[in-house]
Order: C-alpha cells, then sequence, then structure tokens
C-alpha cells in the first residue's frame, strides 16, 4: 500500500512534497469522544484485495502484472464482474476518486461506480454493465458502446438499478474523450482519473487524465440533484459488462471517505474545523482501520487551524487522524 499523499501509481513526488504529505494520508477523520464520524478505504491493489474487505464477484480478478482490479478481460465475452466493499458505509455525504482503464479488445461495454444496497452485488453483464438487472442504487456510469435508439457511443451519467440500460440515465455528457483505448505518448494505457462527490443527492463528476498523449485537465462532466435522494447505508464498488464484444476493464488507486467529517488536514499540516467546538483537543492517529489501537501524537492543539507540521510525524505508507475533545 503507498502513502496516498504520494499520487497514484506511475507518479513521481519530490522530497518537498514527501513532507509536507507526514501529516496527511488523504483526509483525518474526527470524533468527539470516541464516536466515529466518519469512514475511509483506500487501496492501490499493489497485493490481492483482502476478501474481508472487499467482495469480488462474477469474472473480476486481480491482476499482478498491472496491481489493479481486472473486472473483465479482453476476450471474455457476454461477461459481468464486479467488486465492492463488503462493509457499508452511509451514502449520504461522500468523496470517491479512482483510476480506470479500458480497451485492449474490439470495443464495450464500459463499467459503473456504484453505490447499492446488497444483498446483490452484481447485475447482468454486457450492455447491462455488470449493474442493471440486479443492483439496487445508484451509480455513474462509462459507456462506451451505444445500445441503440438515443444513447450514444462514448459517454458518462448518472443512473439508477430501475433504468433501462440502454437509457442515458438521469443526465449524462457525450462531450467528453474517447474512453477507449487511451494511451500515454510512449504507447502504454493511460488511466482516466475520476473525483465523484455526493451531498444528499447533489452529485458532482469530475474526470482527468494528464498522462495521455492528448491530456485531458480536470473537468466537471456531471453536475446534478438527483431528486428525491434518501440517504442509505451501501456497498462501494464497481462494475463492468461485456457483451458480443469486449474490452479490458481495469480499476485502480481507489479512495472511499463516507460521512461527514468535521475536519480534514491539509496538505501544509492545517487543520480546517466545521463544528467541532472550541476548547483543548488531542490528537491521535491509527495505521490500521480494522485492528485499531489509536495513538497520541504528542503535543495539544488548542485551536482552529492549528499548525503541527511537526518531527514527531513521520512518513507512513498509510496514516489515519482523529482529533478528541479534552
Amino acid at each position: 500500500m503507498h502513502n496516498f499523499c504520494t499520487q497514484r501509481k506511475g507518479t513521481t513526488v519530490n522530497a518537498i512534497q514527501l513532507r509536507r504529505c507526514s501529516v496527511f494520508v488523504a483526509i483525518l477523520w474526527l470524533a468527539a469522544a470516541s464516536v466515529l464520524a466518519s469512514a475511509a478505504a483506500m487501496e492501490t491493489f499493489d497485493s490481492p484485495p483482502d476478501p474481508a474487505k472487499w467482495t469480488l464477484s462474477g469474472s473480476a480478478a486481480w491482476d499482478s502484472t498491472t496491481q489493479s482490479i481486472f473486472l473483465i478481460t479482453a476476450g471474455q465475452y457476454n461477461s459481468g464482474g464486479s467488486i465492492f466493499l463488503s462493509q457499508k458505509l452511509s451514502a449520504e455525504k461522500f468523496t470517491v476518486s479512482f483510476d480506470f482503464w479500458i480497451g485492449g479488445g474490439n470495443g464495450a461495454d464500459g463499467m459503473t461506480f456504484a453505490w447499492v444496497r446488497g444483498p446483490t452485488l452484481l447485475g447482468i453483464g454486457g450492455g447491462h454493465l455488470g449493474f442493471y438487472g440486479g443492483l439496487d442504487g445508484y451509480g455513474v456510469k462509462f459507456d462506451t458502446y451505444s445500445g441503440g435508439g438515443v444513447e450514444p457511443e462514448n459517454y458518462v451519467a448518472i443512473i439508477e438499478g430501475s433504468q433501462s440500460p440502454t437509457s442515458t440515465g438521469f443526465v449524462h455528457n457525450s462531450g467528453i474523450p474517447e474512453m477507449e483505448d487511451v494511451l500515454d505518448a510512449a504507447g502504454k494505457p493511460a488511466p482516466f482519473h475520476v473525483r465523484i462527490e455526493l451531498d444528499n443527492g447533489f452529485l458532482q463528476v469530475w474526470m482527468s487524465n494528464p498522462t495521455a498523449a492528448t491530456p485531458m485537465p480536470e473537468t466537471q462532466v456531471l453536475d446534478y440533484e438527483i431528486a428525491g435522494y434518501t440517504a442509505y447505508d451501501a456497498h462501494f464498488g464497481f462494475t463492468a459488462g461485456t457483451g458480443g464484444l469486449t474490452n479490458t476493464h481495469r480499476v485502480d488507486n481507489v479512495m472511499v471517505l463516507a460521512g461527514r467529517p468535521t475536519a480534514v488536514i491539509a496538505p501544509d499540516g492545517s487543520l480546517t474545523w466545521g463544528d467541532f467546538g472550541s476548547g483543548q483537543y488531542t490528537v491521535q492517529y491509527t495505521d490500521d482501520l480494522v485492528n485499531i489501537p489509536w495513538q497520541d501524537v504528542a503535543g495539544t492543539w488548542p485551536s482552529a487551524n492549528t499548525y503541527w507540521l511537526g518531527e514527531d510525524i513521520s512518513l507512513v505508507r498509510q496514516r489515519f487522524y482523529r482529533v478528541m475533545s479534552q
């Protein structure tokens, strides 16, 4: 597992950035007393996913060469694959980011990021993308093949499980770069990076591809409020499907932050507070989200936006922080 602050696989970071990252690692998640305010999951898939944390279904498998998850491999026809967090998280407010690459085959069908109620974690393959025809919840689909009618050939959309697989969902955007077989200047796969934020049904999606031969800067591709959205506890994950045509559908560098943290640590080490209150605070950290013993960071932090970049915080591969009121 890489320190998430050192950026995604295949990128570099200088010593100054690493120094700043020593207090960061994505986000601080906070609690008054010992009650957690939110939850986080981060995975670079450098090794096979822990079956206690991730549920793989259908054709989905870990690939040792790319150290990523292949939801489907090119050449697997009429297939569907998915990977979901086994633990449910709150889908009231979340931020998700990930990388994906589609290509290497003869052209279909696409994939989704989804948050679903379960227990079913894989729908029908083909144009159903492993999402429709079984999953109860919402998703963002990255569709690379038209099923006919009004459906375009290459688009992103906000969708719900009860909709038709050939529909364009609640809202879609077909004015995005081609998503299949995108390569860098050396002819190697150049994954797209996606960031998704939801707050009580208001959903925003950004895409970028800085390593592509024709780079895509971070661009907001969807901005929509889902009418009547009611928050629920959900499995967060990914699906993909192929029919008579195939492509590899690969996902990597996944980060899920669900819930309502009251503060975050910025890369420069400052704390930004929400409604946590006033008084003295103790900063604690853990390197293990499963077998948590929280440990105190030396010092007490008296107020909002305290700058606390210090030698007592060492470079770690993965670290999460919280604040306890005294």
